[in-house]
């Protein structure tokens, strides 16, 4: 039985309070120069409130439509271009490899044995990853999904935010990065990544890949760019919705969770991050 129309009205505007929060939040972000700023920003303000008592709420029913538009954004990644220079690219693909090693083998081990988590949630906190990539896979393998939160974002704000810093300061590059083109793709490019985000998810399903709303349309969205049938790519617009949704939903995740646990998470953390600096 569905609940009583009241009951259903308090949660909208939870919600829409939610969203207002981690626009302001994003904007924030975004004015400051700080990395990932629409989803950190977002994060970061509805995580406070809900630490603080405040009544908001995630749209978690929107969470695979959200999580598509991210996958189909990465997968547009995948460029003919981009796969013609992986010759080019061979020794740096080697280093990578073998920094992705070394930090897996002393970070995950790090979360395990200092942080005392289980081998799952250390594990997806230690590897280095994208936020919302860690989230979508640690989740379905059943991890602690806000440690691995605050292990990323963490990671992210300081890894990025001391680069920006030595570019500044040394080498008098700017800090912040370019304006995103506003351009809205044509007719045919919309419909072809609508199409790889809603059979991508389908098609997750069908073959119970991890984060089958995630890993669906980001797999046919890379299949499409790297065929050339589409160079386009979701709109700014749409990512910065979908970012705030996502920073929102991930923060109100933290409802419940006491002050304390998401200090001590932070400090190891921070602790995960100077390891990994070289």
């Amino acid at each position: 039985m569905p609940p009583p129309a009241p009951a259903n009205a308090r949660h909208l505007a939870r919600i829409l309070a939610g969203l207002a929060l981690g626009s302001l939040g994003g904007a924030g972000f975004a004015a400051a120069g700080l990395p990932l700023p629409w989803m950190l920003g977002a994060l970061t303000l509805t995580m406070a409130a809900v630490l603080s008592g405040l009544p908001i709420a995630g749209p978690m029913r929107l969470r695979p439509a959200i999580v598509a538009v991210i996958g189909v954004l990465l997968g547009a990644r995948f460029t003919p271009e981009v796969l013609g220079q992986l010759p080019q690219m061979g020794l740096s693909l080697i280093v990578l490899a073998v920094y992705l090693a070394a930090v897996a083998a002393l970070v995950v081990p790090y979360y395990r044995l200092v942080g005392r988590q289980d081998w799952i949630t250390a594990y997806f906190c230690g590897m280095p990853g994208g936020l919302s990539e860690m989230v979508e896979l640690g989740e379905a393998r059943g991890a602690d999904v806000p440690a691995i939160v605050l292990a990323h974002s963490l990671r992210i704000v300081l890894t990025i935010g001391l680069m920006a810093l030595v570019f500044r300061s040394l080498m008098g590059a700017p800090a912040t990065a370019p304006p995103v083109a506003l351009a809205l793709p044509g007719w045919t490019d919309a419909a072809l990544m609508i199409g790889c985000a809603v059979a991508g998810a389908a098609l997750g399903k069908a073959l119970r890949l991890p984060a089958p709303s995630f890993l669906g349309p980001l797999i046919l969205s890379a299949a499409a760019h790297l065929t050339s049938l589409t160079e386009g790519a979701p709109p700014a617009p749409v990512v910065i919705a979908a970012q705030v949704a996502l920073g929102t939903i991930l923060g109100c995740r933290f409802q419940g969770i006491g002050a304390a646990k998401v200090l001590r998470a932070g400090v190891l953390g921070l602790g995960a991050t100077l390891l990994t600096l070289p």
